[in-house]
């Protein structure tokens, strides 16, 4: 997604429209890179935290909260993730799908990572659903 980022704006800097404005300079591209970039920043913080509880470095949750939350937290990042890209990718324009640009790739390789069961807010939303509404959770506070 950063890749996708990367090369979107280094493209995007160079366009102009039809009339001859630059891309670049138009509220609309400004607010989709912005949220974009958001969108990938909120996924890394989702990962690190996961990361950081798997590895030991962060306080594992009380219970079996530990692999529900990282599996559904995990799964809202790739959601963040594709929406990122699927924003800049649309943004690209119709010279964006050709086969050769950049984005299109980063565009088609987030989209077939996220297609993973694994990686699917229904299936881990559920776990984690399943867990909370259970009454496993011992502090009655759903992180």
């Amino acid at each position: 997604a950063r890749g996708a980022l990367r090369a979107w704006i280094a493209r995007t800097g160079a366009r102009v429209d039809r009339r001859g404005q630059a891309v670049g300079e138009k509220p609309s591209t400004q607010v989709a890179l912005a949220r974009s970039a958001a969108e990938v920043d909120a996924a890394e913080l989702l990962i690190l935290r996961t990361a950081a509880i798997a590895d030991g470095t962060e306080e594992h949750p009380p219970g079996g909260e530990a692999a529900v939350r990282g599996a559904r937290d995990l799964a809202l990042a790739v959601e963040l993730l594709v929406s990122a890209v699927d924003r800049v990718f649309r943004a690209s324009g119709t010279s964006g799908q050709s086969s050769s640009d950049p984005v299109q790739r980063f565009w088609r390789d987030v989209n077939s990572a996220a297609s993973h069961v694994a990686l699917s807010f229904e299936t881990t939303g559920a776990a984690y659903g399943a867990w909370a509404l259970s009454g496993e959770e011992k502090a009655g506070v759903v992180r």
